[in-house]
């Protein structure tokens, strides 16, 4: 069997009615990039208490190179994100999130610039049809990670990321450190960072597990994160 060039990490959490459509459409796009024995989608399921599992099996049933991980109860997005970083064997690792609101059809913009020798490519949501304090909060993070974290990037938090396998080895992640995906895999050596625009549409289907709650926690939040980001925590050893 061919060494795995890519891997897809798709965490959700109660995305019954997307599971379907984003699978066709991610083996879409790349089954005209890749042999299909080169990629692996890694759906995370982080405690869904709906039919997600259910779908997810039916899925992995059909499709050879799906792999998943259940949790049995809700850890968060970034501690998803770290058991899907962990099962990785790709040389590139793309990390989406599952509920179609940006597109399958951009993966190839992320591959590229891999392919043109950057470390890490983040995705920049344009024209975002969330709600307005999403949008707002998203633009003051981006506004923090580039002064208390030197990282210049204009949407610090969309969670469409390509990096290069070897800088997330052993990386945990805890809270919701997936905001900082990209300050982190710097600090460990991703030093050359394009960005890319990709495109968001508005939620079609399920419900949004952001609100405006978690947005006023955040803050505080960050500067936990900005103490065990100075601390070493993340470094790659």
């Amino acid at each position: 069997m061919p060494a795995k060039k890519l891997s897809i990490i798709c965490p959700f959490y109660n995305e019954k009615d997307n599971l379907e459509e984003l699978v066709e459409r991610i083996f879409g796009v790349l089954n005209k990039l890749y042999h299909m024995d080169e990629i692996e989608l890694i759906m995370v399921n982080d405690g869904s208490s709906d039919n997600s599992s259910i779908i997810m099996c039916k899925l992995t049933e059909r499709y050879g190179n799906i792999k998943p991980i259940i949790h049995n109860k809700k850890i968060g997005q970034a501690a998803a994100l770290s058991s899907g970083f962990h099962s990785a064997s790709g040389s590139i690792v793309i990390t989406m999130d599952s509920d179609l609101q940006v597109f399958p059809e951009d993966l190839p913009l992320f591959l590229d610039k891999i392919n043109q020798g950057y470390d890490l490519v983040n995705g920049i949501r344009l024209n975002r049809k969330d709600p307005l304090f999403l949008t707002l909060s998203s633009k003051f993070f981006s506004f923090l990670v580039s002064v208390f974290l030197n990282v210049r990037i204009k949407d610090a938090a969309s969670n469409f990321t390509a990096v290069k396998k070897e800088f997330i080895k052993k990386l945990n992640l805890m809270a919701n450190d997936h905001r900082y995906i990209v300050p982190i895999l710097k600090k460990r050596g991703a030093l050359k960072i394009a960005e890319v625009k990709v495109r968001h549409a508005k939620r079609q289907k399920g419900r949004s597990k952001y609100r405006l709650a978690k947005v006023v926690s955040a803050v505080p939040e960050f500067f936990s994160f900005y103490f065990r980001f100075k601390r070493g925590d993340y470094d790659l050893n």
